[in-house]
């Protein structure tokens, strides 16, 4: 199963909202935090509209690199449609407010590029930058891949890699990952994609 993988993602849209600072006059911190970036274009009078929640989530995926230091308690979900398609719309709106010139000319980006020659690695799935029949709703009812983690004590991670039939296009992506399960049975925990029994 394919997922989404969330580094890339922090460092496309972190790149975006970096180079938003420099055209801001603003200073250009070495971070990853794209929230804490992103507040500070808004404050600059810069709202792109972006998703808060999915800028969060972001950088809370991206502590992933660093497992040892995940507190216990830590939990994700990260659903790939969600994720990716959440990542085409605010590329998208970024994007669409730079153009670059040189020597008078429009530079064709590589993005631009592969539009032009519907490159499917980019066109595929893709209801921002793709063919019109990659419509939204279509997307979210197609099999989404998702993998939930939950830190449970000092160096005991839980993790669930799943299929699910479908998913919500709800703007939502702050859920908690295995939840615990009450009642009967309750030292068992299921993933925020099922029903506990």
């Amino acid at each position: 199963m394919l997922l989404f993988h969330p580094t890339r993602s922090v460092r496309r849209a972190g790149g975006f909202v970096l180079t938003l600072h420099a055209l801001q006059s603003l200073p250009t911190p070495r971070s990853h935090d794209v929230s804490s970036l992103y507040e500070n274009l808004k404050h600059a009078g810069m709202n792109l509209r972006l998703n808060a929640q999915y800028l969060a989530i972001l950088v809370k995926a991206y502590r992933l690199r660093y497992p040892d230091d995940l507190e216990v308690g830590f939990n994700i979900v990260l659903a790939q449609t969600k994720m990716l398609v959440e990542l085409d719309a605010t590329v998208h709106r970024i994007r669409k407010g730079f153009a670059l010139e040189k020597g008078g000319k429009l530079v064709v980006r590589r993005l631009d590029s592969s539009l032009e020659t519907k490159d499917q690695k980019l066109t595929d799935r893709n209801c921002y930058f793709g063919h019109p029949r990659n419509d939204r709703a279509r997307i979210f009812q197609e099999d989404c891949g998702c993998h939930e983690i939950r830190v449970i004590d000092d160096y005991v991670v839980l993790e669930a890699t799943y299929s699910t039939n479908g998913i919500p296009d709800d703007g939502v992506f702050d859920r908690e990952g295995l939840t615990p399960k009450t009642g009967p049975g309750s030292d068992r925990l299921h993933p925020s994609g099922t029903t506990a029994v």
